[in-house]
């Protein structure tokens, strides 16, 4: 498979995997996962923010919009416990970003 990635410059296994997850995320139509148990829709919001939030660590992505992405998990699931995970994340984006006192934030909800 990363034979077939690198000809589009993925040459990283890592990302990647990343790449296609969030490709196979995207094809989720959240409205039918609706009538479908919130762990499920939970599950969904959480990983498509984390693969955007390590592509934008590891590959130079969208680091705005995966730090947007994180924290919209973190206030429509805040009893998840993928809620801290989540947190921390966009500390690690915000940082990367150079926005220091965002990041101070997202990373006292975790302390």
């Amino acid at each position: 498979m990363l034979a077939a990635l690198s000809s589009y410059g993925i040459t990283d296994p890592q990302v990647a995997k990343y790449k296609v997850a969030l490709e196979e995320l995207k094809k989720i139509d959240l409205k039918k996962v609706d009538t479908r148990p919130e762990m499920v829709k939970q599950e969904v919001d959480f990983y498509r923010a984390f693969c955007q939030a390590q592509l934008a660590l590891t590959e130079g992505g969208e680091k705005t919009a995966a730090e947007n992405a994180l924290r919209q998990f973190c206030t429509d699931h805040k009893e998840s416990f993928h809620f801290y995970p989540a947190a921390e994340l966009a500390g690690d984006v915000a940082a990367a970003a150079g926005r220091f006192a965002d990041a101070a934030k997202y990373y006292n909800v975790v302390a």
